[in-house]
Parts: C-alpha cells; structure tokens; sequence
C-alpha cells in the first residue's frame, strides 16, 4: 500500500505507524469524507492471518470508551486489514508524557 492507492471506497491518505508484522494507515472514505484506520499485516504469513482475524473479532465485540472498535476485516487480495474508526482524541502517550503518570483506575475508567 501507498498513499493514494484506493480499494473498495477507501483511499490511502498515509502511514500512521508500523510494527514487527503489521502497519496502521490512515484511509479516507472517499464519499463521505470521514478518516478511518486500516490496520494492515505486512508479513503474508497463514498464522498472522488467523491471528489478525481473531483479533478483531475479539475487538468488533468490545465496548469500552477506551478501545476502539474493529468495524469489519477488509481483505486485500492477499494481506487482510482490520478498519476501525479514527479517533481525534489525544493519543494515550501524550497524555501520559504531559501527567508524567496515569494511574490505573483512571486508565480504565474513563477516555483519556
């Protein structure tokens, strides 16, 4: 994947970040305009496949303020990407680098 490159309704608009195994791009829908995160294995490897689908299986059923969502597993002819909605809220890191600490109760019971 690369920016620009568009499948289904959904346009690459860049990379968010990237890991051992997969990388997380930021996805635009191209009718309605809204951004969206598209979770994407970077390995084709049959075990991370099964564990990626698992995953979001797992996250489509949580409800928390905390966690967001997995709203559908996209497969794109080969690698399988979990979409999920794109928060605007402040990512848990700067919150923890502005506190200087989070203290577990708070982690859990409230978005950050």
């Amino acid at each position: 994947m690369k920016n620009g490159d568009q499948f289904g309704n959904y346009v690459v608009v860049d990379m968010l970040g990237a890991g051992a195994s997969a990388t997380v791009w930021r996805v635009r829908h191209a009718l309605l305009q809204s951004n969206h995160a598209l979770k994407v294995l970077s390995v084709e490897n049959a075990t991370l496949r099964g564990r990626l689908v698992q995953e979001g299986r797992i996250q489509a059923e949580l409800v928390h303020p905390n966690i967001v969502r997995v709203t559908d597993v996209v497969d794109l002819g080969g690698p399988v990407g979990l979409h999920r909605l794109m928060l605007k809220k402040p990512r848990s890191r700067g919150v923890i680098e502005r506190r200087r600490s989070l203290d577990a109760l708070r982690a859990i019971r409230r978005p950050l």
